[in-house]
């Protein structure tokens, strides 16, 4: 199975980032983890990981070529947030990665 993201990004990027950004609550992210290891023990991860680094002007190129107006408001700040997530994540992950 292929996928374009798995809930180990979710967990470990987007939701402590959100939470980080005082943009979820205390309370829904410990919701938010106890059902993602729930989730975590009932699914097996992935063999390989292929992680495509990209520069912050580089996603901002391609997300206002994809033209999304809901993303028009996505911030700097935030891209830089979640790459540094990425980074450390990715520096930490255990199983195989392909690094790009």
């Amino acid at each position: 199975m292929i996928q374009d993201r798995t809930i180990y990004e979710d967990a470990h990027i987007f939701a402590p980032n959100l939470h980080a950004m005082g943009l979820m609550t205390h309370r829904d992210f410990e919701n938010y983890s106890s059902l993602f290891q729930l989730m975590e023990s009932l699914v097996k991860g992935p063999d390989l990981l292929i992680y495509l680094r990209s520069s912050i002007p580089n996603l901002v190129n391609q997300i206002h070529k994809r033209g999304r107006v809901y993303e028009n408001s996505i911030s700097i700040e935030y891209l830089s947030r979640l790459n540094e997530r990425y980074e450390a994540w990715i520096h930490d992950y255990k199983k195989t990665i392909l690094s790009f």
